[in-house]
């Protein structure tokens, strides 16, 4: 559960302690405390609702519109024969022109993190194909073995759904963040095809998932301000009227309680006159 949902829970549940504290001042209006609670339940039920529905929104915007990178980039991959490239050659001028292309995909479009193509080992796994340097912390040179360019042939560690779908499907995105030795990123995939429209390849553009999260959480937060904005309405209005129901309770019950008072008041002193009465008209004989 997203972090600002339990706040918002936690927060409520002390808001409605506080609201308890002060409107149960006697045991019968534990009813209406009770009745209170039901609309606030509703309420984060709502909220939470609510906030999911806005990170499933941001997620799907921003699926689409990074998915829309892949077809481009497979497109020119295509054109530039990407189907006549050996799996394990590091040295023709096709494979480098290949590089080159990539490393200015990626000046250009600085979103993506990496691409890259691979095919199908023959054994359920992938290998890499072509894989140019990326400077991923983006200080402007290539530092470390986890930027330098991937060697044709090497084999990908992981197994990932959306390399398959690209293959199976003709294209594919990562269902969820994921990781491999380079980071973690959410990917799009798509197929390439030879000159005989057969699959031969998968292009894959893969993007940081911090960025990913952090588009959907910005999202969750503002749902969450507005829950909060509710729920603190809804307690101020509840306390108010809780407050109000049991002043003109005790007032109700008070006045009851006074009638009673005053009519066992009269009934002592007819009482009292009763017994006064004989004495005074053995006096008046006398």
């Amino acid at each position: 559960m997203y972090t600002g949902v339990l706040i918002l829970v936690a927060t409520s549940v002390v808001a409605f302690a506080l609201m308890t504290l002060l409107v149960w001042r006697r045991r019968n209006h534990s009813a209406e405390i009770l009745l209170a609670a039901l609309p606030l339940v509703v309420i984060l039920v709502l909220a939470h609702l609510r906030v999911e529905q806005g990170a499933e929104r941001v997620r799907n915007e921003l699926r689409d519109s990074l998915r829309s990178f892949a077809p481009t980039f497979a497109a020119s991959a295509e054109r530039m024969g990407h189907a006549d490239l050996k799996t394990g050659d590091n040295d023709s001028l096709a494979y480098w022109r290949f590089i080159a292309a990539e490393t200015r995909w990626m000046r250009e479009y600085p979103v993506a993190s990496a691409i890259y193509t691979v095919r199908q080992d023959g054994k359920g796994g992938f290998v890499f194909v072509t894989s140019a340097a990326c400077d991923y912390d983006g200080n402007g040179t290539i530092q470390g073995e986890r930027e330098e360019r991937v060697p044709s042939g090497d084999e990908y560690e992981e197994k990932p759904p959306e390399f398959a779908d690209a293959f199976t499907k003709g294209e594919g995105f990562s269902p969820s963040p994921a990781k491999d030795k380079w980071g973690v990123w959410v990917t799009a995939t798509h197929v390439l095809r030879d000159s005989q429209g057969k699959p031969e390849a998968a292009l894959c553009v893969d993007f940081p998932a911090s960025d990913w999260a952090a588009a959907q959480d910005r999202e969750r937060f503002r749902a969450t301000e507005v829950g909060l904005f509710v729920v603190s309405l809804y307690m101020v209005v509840a306390t108010l009227v809780l407050r109000m129901t049991a002043d003109r309770r005790e007032a109700e019950q008070s006045s009851l309680a006074m009638e009673r008072l005053l009519a066992h008041s009269d009934s002592v002193m007819e009482s009292a006159e009763g017994l006064v009465a004989p004495g005074a008209e053995d006096d008046s004989a006398a």
